[in-house]
């Protein structure tokens, strides 16, 4: 499990931590959190406001993308 992930929304680029959750692996710091769940993730921002939903996973290293 990572305890670290890196975000990108509209060029910018956030580093979230691995917040506890009872449903899924939350990501989140001080501007935005991550839901991540089986069928899609969310993005919102730090007081719940969504700013991207039904999110997929996109590698950011080219030779695990296919």
């Amino acid at each position: 499990m990572l305890k670290r992930v890196s975000v990108t929304f509209n060029h910018v680029t956030e580093r979230l931590t691995l917040m506890i959750s009872e449903r899924g692996n939350n990501y989140g710091n001080i501007r935005w959190t991550w839901l991540e769940r089986n069928d899609f993730s969310t993005l919102k921002t730090s007081v719940g406001e969504a700013l991207a939903e039904q999110c997929v996973l996109k590698s950011s290293d080219p030779s695990l993308s296919k």
